[in-house]
Parts: structure tokens; C-alpha cells; sequence
């Protein structure tokens, strides 16, 4: 087991699905003694949006938040400063946070490409140890960035391998990109197939369906009660997987790193359907509990539904844990 034992930790991370809150929760339950920042100075979608185009435009917004977490924490001794996925902070306030902080370890994970990411590709080269979940990134030898996918939470190690299914298909997620039209290809499979699928297609803002149900077609067409603007909580998302045979789960286009959901439902002991062709070069792929299918043309069969899951050895499922995920982001032995 991981001992964090008498370790300190400055936690600087974006909010994301309550992920941050369970990194700080898990590291503490540990035991290290952990403060957690936001990267974003605000989480409104006018300022997540600016920051995505260029955090240049923030500039003096960023400085002020960044000079006062550097205040905040000024005191503090720590044996890790951990940045995961970070796109607000520049350079010259990393560098004033590392003048502060300069016994510590800074480590950085990324759960995003830099194709979404492009800010954080100045940061890379200032950490001592840097991860990606992202293949291609992990490839680029300027970056020197060490492979090291996603995790999944205890509690979904906790589902119930054998209890009660109410759907053969679930999906819980955010639309973007391409999702929806690839969604649509696979429910209509299901409902010819009849099979019993389930769809909580999410949008993060109203502002964001909208400029989609201008370009997009497809999305017109469907009706405006099958989106959400309420995202799942942890628990509510669990409770979908545990009544579900096998989840679906689709990859930014331009991102070839396997998703948290992936992995959440790899811990679960769940079938996964996806788009993501490099998962069957992964230790925990098995034909018989996951399907690849196409983009343009996904092709979901029932005999794959059909089908008892194959269980895996504990290693691989301890593997791709958050303690297994803490101990190798930390390089703890």
C-alpha cells in the first residue's frame, strides 16, 4: 500500500468532474497533509473559454490569482508541488511558485493532449518529473514526457459484478465534436437489435448546445429533452455503471489517450464499446470484453453483448488504480 506518511503537498489542478476534490481526498487518506488550488482564476464559461483560446488575454486576471495562491502558500514547506492538466498558468508565475516552493519536487500530469492543451507546452520542460496519458505526446522527445494512463476511484472497484443490469448499453458524457452522430448510429443499432440502452448526453452550458444546434444537422433534429445541462455526480454515474452490461465511450478526434471513462469502466468489470483503435494494444484488452468500432461506420454486435465478461488478474486492476496511479505520478517505490 502507498504510505504518504508525514509528506506535504501543494495540489494545483483545474476542476474537472469533482476528480480534483478525489486526488486531494485519496492522497490525505494516505496520508499527506495536501492544499489544493484551481488552475482557472474562475470557472465561468466566459473565462474557461479565453483561457482555451489564449491565457494572454487573462493576463492580469491569471497574475493577480497566481500572486495570491504564491501569498497563501508562501509559508508552507512541501515535499511535492503536483500540477495535473494545468492550461491557465504561464511561465514567469510558474517559475515565481518554484523560487517559493524550491525544495520541492514539481510534478506534472497531463490528462489532456496539448492538441487541447497548447498552453501547457512552454510548462513541460521546467518540471523535474513529467506524465501524460497521451501516447503521441509521450512520443515527441522534446517534451520527455514519461506514459502513465488514467485511473479509475476505489468505490468503482466496489460495483457488483453480478448484480442487477437494466441496461445492455449506457452512455454518460459530454457532447462535443463528432459524439453525437456516432451516439445516434449506436442507439438506433440498439433499438433494432433490441437492446436496452441508456444515453446521459451532457452539455456544459446552454451556450454551447446552442452554437452546436446551428452547425450541427443531426442535433436539430433531435429532441431537446435527450440533453442534460446538470452534470452526473460521482455517485449517480456509479449507479448508472453498476446497472449497465457495457458502456460506451467515444474519444476526442483529436485525442489518442485512453479517457477516465475507459479506465472507470475497466475497474468496474464492465464491457466498454469505443472509437479508440490503441486500446488493444493495452494489457487489459480482451476482444470479449471490449469493442473497437469505427467513427464513420460503428457496427455494435449483440453477440458481444451477449457475451460473460472475462475477468483479469488483481494486478492489472491494481495497476490502473488512483493509489497505483499515485505511486507511479510520484515515483514512489
Amino acid at each position: 500500500m502507498v504510505d504518504l506518511t508525514g509528506k506535504s503537498i501543494l495540489l494545483i489542478s483545474a476542476r474537472f468532474f469533482g476528480y480534483e476534490t478525489e486526488i486531494k481526498s485519496r492522497l490525505q487518506e494516505l496520508g499527506a497533509s495536501v492544499d489544493w488550488y484551481d488552475d482557472r482564476p474562475s470557472n465561468t464559461f466566459v473565462v474557461k473559454s479565453l483561457i482555451r483560446i489564449n491565457n494572454r488575454i487573462l493576463h492580469f486576471t491569471i497574475r493577480r490569482y497566481y500572486n495570491q495562491v504564491i501569498r497563501q502558500t508562501s509559508h508552507k514547506s512541501y515535499d511535492y508541488v503536483l500540477f495535473v492538466n494545468p492550461e491557465s498558468i504561464t511561465v514567469s508565475l510558474w517559475q515565481k511558485i518554484r523560487v517559493t516552493h524550491r525544495n520541492a519536487k514539481f510534478v506534472l500530469y497531463m490528462w489532456d493532449s496539448f492538441k487541447n492543451k497548447p498552453n501547457t507546452k512552454d510548462l513541460v520542460c521546467h518540471f523535474d518529473s513529467k506524465f501524460s496519458f497521451d501516447q503521441e505526446d509521450c512520443a515527441v522527445s522534446s517534451y520527455n514526457l514519461k506514459y502513465r494512463p488514467l485511473f479509475f476511484l476505489n468505490e468503482y472497484s466496489r460495483i457488483d459484478l453480478y448484480g442487477k443490469r437494466s441496461f445492455d448499453v449506457s452512455f454518460i458524457g459530454t457532447i462535443h465534436s463528432d459524439r453525437f452522430q456516432i451516439l445516434k448510429s449506436v442507439r438506433d443499432q440498439c433499438k433494432k437489435l433490441g437492446i436496452a440502452n441508456f444515453y446521459y448526453m451532457y452539455f456544459p452550458s446552454q451556450v454551447l448546445f446552442w452554437l452546436m444546434w446551428i452547425r450541427n444537422k443531426t442535433i436539430r433534429m433531435e429532441g431537446w429533452d435527450n440533453f442534460k445541462f446538470t452534470a452526473l455526480n460521482k455517485n449517480e454515474v456509479i449507479d448508472i455503471i453498476a446497472k449497465s452490461k457495457s458502456i460506451v465511450d467515444i474519444q476526442h478526434p483529436q485525442q489518442f489517450g485512453l479517457t477516465m471513462r475507459t479506465i472507470e469502466v475497466l475497474g468496474a468489470r464492465r464491457k466498454l464499446i469505443t472509437t479508440n483503435k490503441q486500446i488493444i494494444n493495452y494489457d487489459f484488452y480482451h476482444p470479449q470484453n471490449i469493442c473497437v468500432i469505427e467513427r464513420n461506420n460503428p457496427v455494435v454486435e449483440k453477440s458481444f453483448i451477449d457475451s460473460e465478461i472475462v475477468l483479469l488478474e488483481d494486478s492489472i486492476y491494481n495497476k490502473y488504480s488512483i493509489d497505483g496511479w499515485i505511486q507511479d505520478v510520484l515515483e514512489l517505490k
